[in-house]
């Protein structure tokens, strides 16, 4: 039993209708506003999520990312990233289903995965796809909301999304999410496939996980989302930077408490 169904429901799936953030699923007024209004707290939310890609990345390397929505995560990546969804956008290289992956065999170097694993009917399926197309040796980097008693409380008063802790991950013919609806979270996913690293190992044997960090309590609600919106305060470089101290303390106590977000990356070792 995950901690935090101790409290709250072990499912919870709100319907669309009841959502509380704005411009749900709108990519085209996410992006605009990112550049136009400059958000700083936003911007610096995004920084500390995907700067510390970059040390997995080497110059020259095939660098996809899945799911690439907005495609924000491409202006803090050091190398050229081919941006993918399964929609087409001005922004985007390669319309996709992340399920039936169109690349070679070994072809990428590092695969980023920000925010895209809780939106798959199959988590296992993509991954074992994508240990088909990475190179040997290469790395999948995924960042995923952690379903931490503050996140899921959070999902409960705005309605966005949902979880469901009662779904094996690791079968692939098991729904996870609602293969119809893309938009449909269960952020449930991360917990339920690596908190456990021996039932990952056993039903992943090609993959290693070699990072796995626990990030964001205060900044993300600050942030005021990324493709879906709420309203915030904007704040100074100063007040931002020890609301980020505070975040890593926090989530060094107790992850499972405050954690919003966690940082995993995969190494591809062979079957």
């Amino acid at each position: 039993m995950h901690w935090s169904t101790a409290l709250l429901p072990r499912t919870y799936l709100p319907i669309h209708s009841s959502n509380r953030m704005q411009s749900e699923g709108n990519l085209l007024r996410a992006r605009a506003e990112f550049f136009r209004c400059k958000c700083k707290n936003l911007r610096f939310l995004l920084r500390n999520r995907y700067l510390w890609m970059n040390r997995y990345i080497k110059t020259g390397d095939v660098v996809v990312e899945i799911g690439s929505g907005a495609g924000l995560t491409a202006e803090f990546i050091e190398q050229k990233v081919i941006t993918t969804e399964i929609l087409p956008h001005p922004w985007i290289d390669l319309c996709l289903d992340g399920l039936h992956l169109p690349f070679a065999a070994e072809a990428i170097d590092v695969a980023i995965c920000a925010n895209v694993l809780h939106h798959f009917a199959s988590p296992i399926k993509f991954l074992r796809d994508l240990h088909r197309c990475l190179k040997p040796g290469g790395h999948a980097v995924i960042f995923e909301p952690n379903p931490s008693l503050l996140l899921l409380l959070a999902l409960l008063i705005m309605r966005h999304e949902g979880w469901a802790f009662d779904v094996d991950v690791f079968d692939p013919t098991a729904l996870v999410n609602d293969p119809a609806d893309p938009w449909s979270g269960n952020n449930a996913v991360s917990g339920l496939m690596f908190d456990d690293p021996q039932a990952f190992r056993t039903n992943l044997p090609g993959f290693k996980i070699v990072d796995d960090r626990f990030a964001e309590c205060i900044m993300f609600p600050l942030s005021g989302g990324v493709t879906a919106r709420t309203k915030t305060i904007e704040c100074p470089l100063a007040v931002l930077e020890a609301i980020d101290w505070i975040d890593r303390q926090l989530c060094r106590l107790s992850p499972k408490i405050f954690a919003m977000g966690r940082l995993v990356v995969l190494r591809k070792m062979g079957w």
